[in-house]
């Protein structure tokens, strides 16, 4: 616990010269603070992955939320930014409980950037760490937390949050839909019956 607290304090003190530095948005929600990040079952996420994502245009993925359940065939287990005009903030690890996601941006350099407007999220990922990974992978579960909206020059967000809507899991585009025969196994199939019916035939 000491350690969470030199980190957050670090952090902390990074925030407050970043906006010093210059007119930025500094966002900070560390995580797990009140309670720790957990996985589908409720047991705490001791090797995970938060992903801190900022909405730009406020228009979700697919036209959902971050925070909304994903239907098969719609992909979100590939990427972790599931609309490509989204922007990652930060990435990094889940160790037990805690996520100490922390960015700072202008937002003058950010296309379609609206304060006040767009919201930004905190996925955490039951699946340990890999910071070669695009994405979460099919079937894995998560949980997202709205933080709230985007901030003006020289704000400092830090919403210190809670995990939100667990037991969500990322889908690929066949799952749960039923999968979709490959050509060679679909004309293997054509095949095998059409030999079982000139059989039939043949004997009758």
């Amino acid at each position: 616990m000491n350690t969470t607290k030199m980190m957050m304090g670090a952090l902390m003190v990074m925030a407050v010269m970043a906006v010093s530095a210059k007119a930025t948005v500094t966002f900070s929600p560390f995580a797990g603070t009140n309670t720790p990040l957990a996985d589908q079952n409720g047991v705490t996420i001791t090797d995970g992955t938060y992903v801190m994502v900022l909405d730009l245009d406020n228009d979700g993925w697919n036209g959902r939320a971050y925070t909304d359940q994903a239907v098969a065939p719609e992909d979100n287990a590939t990427s972790f930014v599931w609309d490509a005009d989204d922007l990652i903030l930060d990435l990094g690890q889940i160790t037990d409980g805690f996520a100490f996601p922390f960015s700072s941006l202008d937002p003058a350099g950010v296309s379609g950037y609206t304060a006040g407007v767009d919201h930004y999220f905190l996925l955490a990922f039951a699946k340990a760490f890999n910071p070669a990974d695009s994405g979460p992978g099919a079937g894995v579960f998560y949980s997202a937390t709205d933080l709230g909206t985007a901030g003006n020059d020289g704000d400092t967000l830090t919403p210190f949050a809670d995990p939100g809507n667990a037991n969500l899991v990322t889908v690929g585009p066949t799952t749960g839909g039923g999968d979709v025969p490959e050509p060679t196994s679909a004309f293997v199939a054509l095949i095998s019956g059409g030999l079982l019916v000139s059989r039939r035939r043949n004997r009758a």
